[in-house]
This record gives C-alpha cells, sequence and structure tokens, in this order.
C-alpha cells in the first residue's frame, strides 16, 4: 500500500461532472481553458513539483497545455495519459457519425452527464494533439486498457515507439475505457493496479 503525501487537485471542466453549468455553450477550447485555469491555480499555490493526470479527452487537454505557460511547465514531473485521446477527430468525432450520436446532438438528444450535449461541442473535436504531444520534453506514462472500445489503445501503440520521453506503456488486461473489470465492474483491483502505476511512476521524479 502506498502511502505517500501529495497535494491533489481534481477538476471537474464546465458542464461536466459535479458542474452545474450547462453544456449548451461549452466546446473543447472551453475545457483547455478549464483545465490551464487548474494548473495556473495549482501553480499559484507555491507548488514546486507537479504531475499531472489525464484520463481519455482529458489526457488531450494535458498535452495542449504542457508547453502553454514556461513557468508551469518547468515544474511539471510527468505526465499520465490515461486512454489518451491523441486524435480526436479519429477517436472520438469520426465515432459519433458513424454511430449516430452525432444526429442526436442535432436534435438535442444526445445526452452526457445528464445534460444534452450540442453539434457545436462535437465539432470542436476536430483536430488531433500529434504536433504538440512531440513538444513534451518531460517524462510521460501511458496506461490504456486492450479492450477499450471508447478509444482503441491502437494510436497508444502506434505512438509507443515515437514519443522519445515515454516512460512505459501500460496495458491494462480485461477491463474497459474506465479501467473497470468486464467481467465484474465492482471488481476495484483493476483501478487499484492503474493507481499504483501511476503512484509508482510519478514518486519515480518526484525528488
Amino acid at each position: 500500500m502506498h502511502q505517500q503525501e501529495f497535494s491533489t487537485l481534481r477538476l471537474d471542466v464546465t458542464g461536466l461532472g459535479e458542474s452545474r453549468k450547462d453544456l449548451e455553450s461549452v466546446t473543447v477550447p472551453t475545457w483547455i481553458e478549464d483545465t490551464y485555469q487548474a494548473l495556473d491555480f495549482f501553480h499559484t499555490q507555491g507548488m514546486e513539483q507537479i504531475g499531472i493526470v489525464g484520463f481519455s479527452l482529458g489526457a488531450t487537454y494535458a498535452i495542449l497545455n504542457y508547453s502553454r505557460n514556461s513557468e508551469i511547465k518547468s515544474k511539471v514531473i510527468g505526465l499520465a495519459l490515461w486512454a489518451p485521446a491523441f486524435n480526436p477527430r479519429v477517436d472520438m468525432l469520426s465515432r459519433y457519425k458513424q454511430n449516430g450520436d452525432y444526429e442526436k446532438s442535432r436534435i438535442n438528444t444526445l445526452i452526457k452527464s445528464g445534460k444534452p450535449v450540442s453539434t457545436k461541442v462535437l465539432d470542436s473535436l476536430d483536430f488531433d494533439v500529434l504536433t504538440e504531444l512531440e513538444k513534451v520534453d518531460c517524462p510521460i506514462l501511458i496506461c490504456h486498457s486492450g479492450q477499450d472500445s471508447f478509444i482503441p489503445i491502437k494510436s497508444s501503440i502506434i505512438l509507443e515507439k515515437k514519443i522519445q520521453h515515454l516512460d512505459q506503456l501500460f496495458v491494462s488486461s480485461n477491463t474497459g475505457h474506465s479501467f473497470r473489470s468486464l467481467k465484474n465492474p465492482q471488481d476495484n483491483l483493476p483501478r487499484v493496479i492503474l493507481y499504483n502505476k501511476t503512484l509508482d511512476f510519478f514518486q519515480n521524479y518526484f525528488k
């Protein structure tokens, strides 16, 4: 059992999680800015070392904000990217168009976190982060499920040999996108393994 002392900040971007705001006027740039503001707040609290964990599209926000502020960048000791969406255009937008979710968004019947998702949100997924990923010069941990049907592991495997500062690609077995067991969703062991793997990664670089 890990007993490390970390100051942590968990972010619910606008309109998702416990955020009370709606999704009508939200776009991906809104969420990228939310993430930056959270990093800036953490930085202003006097943190000398910062480790960033991003899940799914959150991993995208982490990459896009890494080089945005030189003072924050100098304090980031590592990025842990869980089931990362390296190419939202391919990983997400194209799937939404194929499975009918895009059409649902046109008539306000696509619901996320109990709120309708607008076409404006989905259209803003039309980008990738590969160019920005090349600028990341701190250690990177990628964690991905081999059975992830939401964002397939293929993109992580392809990039495994191309990411200059990749520390490790950890492949979780028999779990879905959210790292829950496919056989028994109540089994927390896969997530415990994920958390410990992430803690080990940061512990290697925190001084």
